[in-house]
C-alpha cells in the first residue's frame, strides 16, 4: 500500500512491467501515455481498478483535500500464451464485482503474511488479471433508485415476512403502511419497478417458493402453506403460469440450472429480491 498526503504527485514514471491499483481512499487524476503517444486521463476513486501495461508512461495527481491510499502490485505476463495487451481495459470498477472485490481484499490480506505466501499470491494476481481482462463478471447491482414512499411500504414487508412468515400483502396495506393512498403507492411502485406491487410480490413469493423446491425435503402443501398460497392447488396454478411447469415437475428437473430467480431476473426486479429476501437495505 501507498499513502499520499494530499496535493501530492507521482511521476511521469516509465512502466516495465504490469501494475494493478486499486483505490483505497480519496481520489486520483491518471495520466496515461501508450507506446505509440497517445495520451488519456483517467479519473480514479474508491472501487477503481487500474491495469498499467510496459511500455506505458503514467502520472498520478492526487486529491487536493483529503490523503489518498492506495493498494498496487507489479507482475509480469507469459506473451506466449495471453492475448494483445494493447487491447486489455485500463480500469474497472470493481466495487460491487464480488469477485474481484474479494480476491484484491484477500491479495492485501496474503501480502500483510509475507514472502511466504508468494506462490498463493501469484495464483491471486493471476485470477484477477483474468477477471479483469476477460470475465465473465457478474453484472454489479446498481442501485434501484426506490421512491421515498415505496421504502417504508417495503421495510413493513420485510419486517411482516420475519415476524409473521411470508404471505400475501395487500396494496392497501402497503399504502397505509407508507402512509399514503393505495392509488399513489401503486403508481409509484410502478415507476420504480416497472410492475405493480401485486405482481412483484407474489413473484418474490414465488421465487423463494421456488428455491424451497430445489433446496428442501418439504412437502408441496408445506412449501405453499409457508409461502402465503392459499392451498396446494392455487400455488401450483400460478407456480406453473410464471416457471411454466408444474411444481412437482420443477423439483424433479436434471438439466443442471434451477431457474429459481429467472422470473425475477427477466423483469428486472433482483433489485426488490434483494431488498426482500437478500442483505440489500430498501
Amino acid at each position: 500500500m501507498a499513502h499520499y498526503p494530499p496535493g501530492s504527485s507521482y511521476g511521469p514514471r516509465p512502466l516495465r512491467d504490469f501494475e494493478l491499483v486499486w483505490v483505497l481512499r480519496g481520489s486520483a487524476r491518471w495520466t496515461v501515455t501508450d507506446s505509440h503517444g497517445g495520451a488519456r486521463e483517467l479519473d480514479l476513486r474508491p472501487g477503481s481498478l487500474a491495469l498499467a501495461r510496459p511500455g506505458m508512461v503514467d502520472v498520478y495527481r492526487w486529491d487536493d483535500l483529503r490523503p489518498s491510499a492506495h493498494a498496487f502490485v507489479h507482475f509480469e505476463v507469459d506473451h506466449a500464451t495471453a492475448a494483445d495487451p494493447e487491447t486489455w481495459p485500463l480500469t474497472r470498477p470493481f466495487a460491487g464485482h464480488a469477485p474481484l472485490e474479494a480476491l484484491c481484499r484477500y491479495l492485501l490480506d496474503l501480502a500483510s503474511i509475507g514472502a511466504a505466501q508468494r506462490t498463493r499470491s501469484d495464483q491471486i494476481v493471476e485470477l484477477v488479471l483474468d477477471l479483469f481482462v476477460s470475465g465473465p463478471l457478474p453484472r454489479a447491482l446498481s442501485p434501484v433508485r426506490v421512491s421515498p414512499v415505496v421504502v417504508p411500504a417495503l421495510r413493513h414487508v420485510r419486517s411482516v415476512w420475519e415476524a409473521e412468515g411470508v404471505r400475501a400483502v395487500s396494496v392497501a396495506e402497503l399504502a397505509h403502511a407508507a402512509s399514503t393512498s393505495s392509488g399513489h403507492f401503486s403508481r409509484s411502485f410502478s415507476q420504480t419497478f416497472g410492475c405493480g406491487p401485486v405482481s412483484a410480490l407474489e413473484l418474490v413469493r414465488l421465487g423463494r417458493a421456488a428455491m424451497a423446491l430445489q433446496r428442501s425435503n418439504l412437502s408441496i402443501a408445506e412449501i405453499a402453506r409457508l409461502h402465503g398460497f392459499a392451498d396446494p392447488y392455487h400455488f401450483s396454478k400460478r407456480f406453473a403460469s410464471v416457471y411454466l411447469s408444474p411444481p412437482g415437475r420443477f423439483r424433479r428437473r436434471e438439466d443442471g440450472d434451477d431457474g429459481t430467480l429467472a422470473p425475477l431476473a427477466d423483469r428486472g426486479l433482483i433489485g426488490l429480491w434483494g431488498m426482500l429476501v437478500g442483505d440489500r437495505e430498501p
